[in-house]
């Protein structure tokens, strides 16, 4: 157990200590990726549990896009004869294709999403 200096210097110290700025988007994948409990994750990496879970609270937050809550309208589209694309499927289940002329930086923004969401459910 640590003893802090109750002393005007000791305090001045603490107050004095660095934060230190992390990429939360990258520390929060890190985690997802690792086998280890977001607990000893933060014990691992000296981050401090309840910021953690606050980042990664607004990190989800942050996904939901600005049309929260309305529907877009879905139009089904033939399969490709072609056979070419990419097809995803995800340990859960969830099956992403892709045609051959996709877009990558949309493919790229549902992989981001779909990661996150895998992510708060470990």
């Amino acid at each position: 157990m640590r003893h802090l200096d109750p002393t005007p210097e000791g305090v001045k110290a603490m107050a004095k200590r660095p934060r230190v700025q992390r990429d939360w988007p990258k520390v929060l994948a890190a985690q997802a990726a690792s086998t280890l409990s977001i607990a000893a994750f933060c014990r691992q990496e000296g981050i401090n549990l309840s910021l953690f879970h606050r980042r990664r609270r607004d990190g989800l937050a942050a996904v939901t896009p600005a049309t929260a809550g309305r529907f877009i309208e879905l139009q089904p589209q033939p399969p490709s004869s072609s056979g070419s694309g990419v097809s995803i499927v995800t340990a859960r289940g969830w099956r992403i294709e892709v045609a051959p002329d996709f877009d990558a930086a949309t493919l790229d923004r549902l992989l981001d999403s779909v990661h996150r969401h895998l992510a708060c459910w470990r």
